[in-house]
């Protein structure tokens, strides 16, 4: 556990001014809705977390699909994994410093949400749920990009895990609805999007299936991840 602890501190360390921007512009947001625009509206609150429960899928998407290549290019992961750790202990390690930056940014944007939902006569249970439901959702995210940040460079990485994420949409004008099944991030996020009033029925059943669904494929960048010659020069 400890070399999983002091890789993941490494990437907060790392990662601290982009985290920091982050923090910043969900902050930003919620003034420009509470401080500057006038009084606010309940609508505005839902736009606010609806906008930022994408932002978060989206920063997860980026961080995630540039942590295995940044450290590639510095050679920093030769360095690393020469102290016998395994190359699951590696990605477990990038993957809870990522973890921990969209928690961060989450409750960021949670207190944010609380402080315009104060205004309105939106619940705060119903803010604090919604965002909750982002990270959860994040954390899948993070999962996909890392699996395809194994054998993609970020670029294309990025769109990989955009087009497996958001692969449902392909039905979207159809009678068939198998969000809940091949893509549980996309049913979250698109339940925070479509619910107009934040009621989430069905919620633990997607939630549960998105922990599945970001253990697979954590598992499967594991595996792949550890034919991968780290050692060749990726510029």
């Amino acid at each position: 556990m400890t070399p999983i602890l002091l890789i993941a501190a490494n990437y907060l360390r790392e990662q601290r001014w982009p985290a920091i921007g982050l923090f910043a512009y969900g902050i930003g947001n919620a003034l420009a809705f509470g401080a500057v625009g006038g009084p606010v509206a309940i609508e505005d609150v839902y736009f606010y977390i609806r906008q930022q429960a994408l932002f978060a899928a989206l920063f997860a998407t980026f961080l995630a699909a540039a942590a295995v290549h940044n450290d590639r290019r510095s050679r920093r992961i030769l360095a690393v994994l020469s102290k016998a750790i395994h190359r699951g202990e590696y990605l477990a390690g990038l993957f809870l410093g990522l973890a921990a930056v969209m928690a961060a940014y989450c409750a960021v944007v949670a207190l944010s949400s609380l402080w315009l939902a104060g205004q309105t006569q939106l619940t705060i249970v119903s803010a604090v749920a919604a965002v909750a439901i982002a990270w959860i959702a994040s954390l899948a995210v993070i999962c996909v990009a890392l699996f395809f940040s194994t054998f993609l460079n970020p670029f294309f990485t990025t769109a990989a895990t955009a087009a497996a994420i958001m692969l449902p949409a392909l039905w979207v004008h159809t009678a068939v609805h198998p969000a809940l099944w091949l893509s549980p991030p996309y049913y979250l996020l698109s339940g925070i999007a479509l619910s107009p009033t934040f009621t989430f029925a069905g919620t633990v059943t997607a939630v549960v299936l998105a922990a599945i669904y970001g253990a697979c494929f954590f598992v499967l960048a594991t595996v792949l991840f550890s034919r991968r010659d780290v050692a060749i020069a990726i510029e």
